[in-house]
């Protein structure tokens, strides 16, 4: 099986700009399909009315991605979250914030404990402060994300912080460096030297 490292962090933390830049040099990367999911505009506007369907359709689409994705050969392969993530961060937030209720948390759990794949061997995550995430989602103009205030970055990094050690087999904190692809260039460096202990 590959070595399976998810690239994580607070929505606007420079994930897929890192991945991307992963990507050139060579390594296989499979981003979230968050582009796809029909019903993430309509969260962002009525997140009680949509949240569980938003993430049974983020855990069925990680799933799919995993199972057709080639994990067979004994490489590095690098994932954009993960399950653990959606369960983990994005749930426990949603519940916290009472945009789920009980039945609805532990209908999500019910499916989560058949559809999950497994652990990622090294998760990092992205440690961008949330004023700067923030920045970067005004700029990039996504338009379901207008709305998304700088409160809801903040407690999502305050879940993050809270459940940091549930996201991966290993889960370690990176800074954004100064570039993409300095950035890129740690934690290459950094899941190379894990893979070795790993593939002894």
């Amino acid at each position: 099986m590959a070595f399976i490292v998810c690239i994580d962090g607070n929505i606007g933390a420079g994930k897929t700009t890192v991945l991307q830049e992963i990507e050139k040099k060579g390594y296989p990367v499979y981003y979230e399909p968050f582009q796809d999911n029909p019903w993430l505009p309509l969260y962002y506007q009525d997140p009680a009315k949509y949240a569980l369907n938003t993430q049974i359709w983020f855990l069925s689409e990680r799933f799919r991605q995993y199972k057709n994705a080639d994990f067979s050969t004994r490489k590095i392969v690098f994932v954009e979250r993960s399950q653990y993530t959606d369960r983990f961060v994005f749930v426990e937030l949603i519940k916290q914030q009472g945009n789920m209720n009980d039945l609805e948390v532990d209908t999500y759990k019910h499916h989560f404990e058949i559809y999950k794949n497994p652990l990622p061997e090294l998760t990092i995550v992205l440690d961008t402060p949330p004023t700067e995430c923030k920045d970067r989602m005004t700029k990039r103009g996504r338009g379901m994300e207008e709305g998304v205030p700088l409160d809801y970055l903040q407690q999502l990094g305050k879940v993050y912080d809270e459940n940091f050690n549930k996201l991966g087999v290993k889960t370690v904190k990176k800074f954004f460096n100064t570039s993409p692809s300095a950035t890129a260039e740690e934690i290459i460096t950094l899941a190379e030297s894990e893979f070795a202990e790993y593939d002894r």
